[in-house]
This record gives C-alpha cells, sequence and structure tokens, in this order.
C-alpha cells in the first residue's frame, strides 16, 4: 500500500465495527507517523470518535502505560500523580472511577442505568480508538515485555477499543510478537511506498527545482523529505533577504 492511501483506509477502519485491532508496517522514515498525526486532526472533531495517540518508546511496564492511557480517557478524573496511583490494572479504560474517597458507587449506579436507557433506544456508542506508535524501539531499548504488551492489545480489544499500532516489523526480532501477532491484530498492512505527490507537499512550488539526483537521495523517505524541503525553504528566504541573484 502507497502511504497516500493510508488515509482512506483509517476512515474505512474506524467505521468497520467488526475490525477492532490494526497492525501498520511500514521502514522508518515512509510517512506512518506523519499520516496517522493528519488522520487524527481529520477526526477531531468527529464527536462520536475519542482517539488517543501514544508512543510505546520509553514506556518502562504495562501498569504505567495503562495510567497514562487512563489519564487521557478520563482528563478530569485526574488531579496529579497521586491521583494515578489509584488506577490498577484492573480497572479498564471505560470505567468511571472515584479517586481517594473509594469508589463513587452512586456514580456508577447512574452510569449503568444511563447505559440501560441508551441501548434501549439504540443510542450510538462512542468508538474508542487508541493508537500505539514506536513499538520496535519499545521492545529493543525498554523493560517493557513483548508478550505482555500483546496480551494488553488483547484486552483493549475486549474492552471494545480499537487499536492501530505502528511499527518498522524489520526492526522486532522476537518470537513472541512473531508467533501471536496474527491473533492479537485482525488485519495487518504494509506501506511500501511513499508517493511523489505526498513529498511533493513538502516542498509546494520548489518541488520544480529539484533534480532527480536530490530525489533519489530522499528514496520514499518522508523524514529526509521534510528535512530537505526546510533547508530549501531557508536557503531560498536567505537568498531573498540579502537579494542574491541566482
Amino acid at each position: 500500500m502507497k502511504i497516500s492511501e493510508l488515509n482512506n483506509y483509517l476512515t474505512e477502519y474506524v467505521a468497520d465495527e467488526d475490525i477492532k485491532s490494526l497492525l501498520i508496517d511500514g521502514k522508518w522514515g515512509i510517512g506512518k507517523t506523519y499520516t496517522i498525526t493528519q488522520f487524527l486532526k481529520s477526526i477531531s472533531a468527529n464527536k462520536e470518535i475519542k482517539a488517543h495517540y501514544c508512543s510505546l518508546f520509553g514506556c518502562p511496564d504495562i501498569n504505567t502505560l495503562h495510567q497514562q492511557l487512563y489519564a487521557k480517557f478520563h482528563p478530569h478524573k485526574i488531579r496529579g500523580l497521586k491521583a494515578l496511583s489509584y488506577v490498577p490494572l484492573a480497572v479498564n479504560l471505560t470505567t468511571t472511577l472515584g479517586f481517594e474517597t473509594g469508589i463513587d458507587t452512586s456514580k456508577i449506579a447512574e452510569d449503568i442505568e444511563s447505559n440501560r436507557i441508551n441501548k434501549s433506544i439504540n443510542i450510538k456508542e462512542k468508538t474508542c480508538l487508541v493508537i500505539f506508535d514506536d513499538l520496535e524501539r519499545t521492545i529493543n531499548y525498554s523493560t517493557i515485555n513483548m508478550e505482555e504488551l500483546l496480551g494488553y492489545f488483547n484486552r483493549l480489544r475486549s474492552e471494545n477499543i480499537k487499536i492501530i499500532v505502528l511499527c518498522n516489523e524489520e526492526e522486532i526480532h522476537d518470537e513472541i510478537f512473531n508467533k501471536f501477532k496474527e491473533k492479537v491484530f485482525d488485519r495487518s498492512i504494509n506501506i511500501e511506498q511513499c508517493d511523489d505527490s505526498v513529498i511533493e507537499k513538502f516542498f509546494g512550488d520548489n518541488y520544480k527545482y529539484l533534480k532527480n539526483n536530490s530525489l533519489e537521495l530522499i528514496e520514499d523517505n518522508l523524514r529526509t523529505a521534510y528535512k530537505i524541503s526546510i533547508f530549501l525553504n531557508e536557503a531560498n528566504k536567505f537568498l531573498k533577504e540579502n537579494k542574491v541573484k541566482i
């Protein structure tokens, strides 16, 4: 799949109620994170979707990851690090929990009744989406365990939370991942190519000045294209400000 096709695929994925987990594989710099960021911006105004982005890089353990995600799902309930300590791994991300004074039983009863009424009149529930980035960096450079992580992904699926995991499979040398990934992810796609049209967006009018050898340096790498485009814009700005004729 080309990187320019990914946005439409993500839209279809979010709308598909039968697919709960998606693995996106692609080389570093090909544009996975950039496209995901643009996609999140495009759905930010949609009140039917609650989406969160999370980089796994540097995460020490599953418990910390769970607490961070709970804080994103319930920002109004978190009052600093002390409050996070009241979020054990056993608590679902969508669970209503009272801190410091114990469980708010009256609120839970209210939520249960509200959910019962909503279901009886067919009110559509929000789609919860969590995007995990940097899977290969997590496994290679942190203490987090792959088996526990895949189990956590599976648990989120059971909580009716959609997940998207970004990675570069070439950099993952883990037998557990290779053995169980097909059981955890409903769909797996590979980004093989970055279209010239995507690279052209970075350069704008300057794209026509690029030579073939410059484009060969990019080699489908959006990160490289972005850095070159910044340099070119800064160079043009400098030349104009100093009235240098080219």
